[in-house]
């Protein structure tokens, strides 16, 4: 019998996996619980739908990364950060201080839900090299420029 997953279970698959159960394994203990639901050829079609609208998303996002790493080798993207009278930094650069001033720098970004990873704590001016994870396995890196804003 073929069901559609519902949630994640171990040993059986991720949620919205199409899987061949047994009948009596589907009916008298998966149904039951709500775990799966029986796939019909709507919910098949809809589940090929979804993934492939996933797959364009993701197509789209790896590109975008690509063309952000490429822009950022030759222009880094310039993340401003307060500094005393002669130029020390008091606290360390945020990922939020730098996705800000991405999604400032290159507003399409926006609509990705980025997640910045910087290696270490930034405590100094210049460039640096951050990582950026858009979900789903699509990551990059793009060079930053620390600039004082006084």
């Amino acid at each position: 019998m073929k069901v559609v997953l519902l949630q994640d279970l171990r040993g059986l698959g991720r949620k919205d996996d199409v899987r061949n159960v047994s009948d009596g394994y589907a009916r008298n203990f998966l149904i039951p619980r709500g775990v799966v639901k029986l796939a019909t050829s709507k919910d098949l079609q809809k589940l090929d739908t979804a993934k492939h609208e996933l797959a364009e998303a993701n197509t789209k996002a790896e590109e975008m990364l690509e063309e952000l790493h490429r822009e950022t080798q030759s222009a880094p993207i310039s993340v401003p950060i307060g500094t005393g009278e002669k130029g020390e930094i008091f606290s360390s650069l945020k990922e939020e201080d730098v996705r800000r001033a991405l999604i400032t720098a290159k507003p399409q970004l926006a609509e990705l839900k980025l997640q910045i990873e910087l290696e270490k704590h930034i405590k100094d001016l210049g460039i640096h090299e951050a990582g950026i994870n858009a979900g789903r396995g699509v990551r990059n890196t793009f060079k930053i420029k620390i600039v004082g804003s006084g």
